[in-house]
């Protein structure tokens, strides 16, 4: 048991370490301020659904769009509710729920990798994943058509 508690011990500062030099590293990317730059970029990405862009050597792969969202503290409007007294339970809640909304902006997430010869191999395989999707919607559309014909088929044969 001694050992294993040296061992987690051991692995605790080990772990401790990493998560400073983490933490550092985080700070002197941000004071880069690659995001800022290109946060624009991202959001015209964002509207035509592109995920990836290359430059002299490198690609930037987004992995999470970027964006702001809104949230409740259905707890906090809760308790405010319940302070609350009027004729209107519904009318009060709803003020206790909307008092206590909250905006929260989520950052972009991007990977950028270096260009290798396995480029093409990759950029291979994620145009075929948007055709097989852009064909997808063919054939649904194609499946809807048909249905429809069958159906007409079936209104004129009913009328002879």
């Amino acid at each position: 048991m001694a050992a294993k508690v040296a061992k987690y011990y051991d692995l605790q500062k080990r772990i401790d370490m990493l998560k400073s030099t983490l933490a550092t590293m985080n700070a002197e990317a941000k004071e880069l301020g690659f995001e800022d730059e290109i946060r624009p970029l991202f959001d015209s990405m964002k509207e035509i659904g592109d995920r990836l862009a290359l430059t002299d050597g490198y690609i930037v792969k987004i992995t999470r769009y970027g964006g702001t969202s809104t949230t409740y503290r259905y707890k906090e409007a809760f308790e405010l509710a319940l302070t609350k007294v009027n004729a209107s339970t519904e009318k009060v809640l709803q003020e206790a729920l909307e008092s206590t909304k909250k905006i929260s902006t989520v950052s972009h997430s991007f990977n950028v990798e270096k260009v290798q010869e396995n480029l093409a191999t990759k950029l291979f395989s994620l145009l075929k994943g948007y055709v097989r999707s852009f064909l997808n919607v063919f054939k649904k559309e194609d499946k809807n058509i048909a249905d429809a014909n069958k159906e007409l088929e079936k209104i004129a044969n009913a009328k002879q």
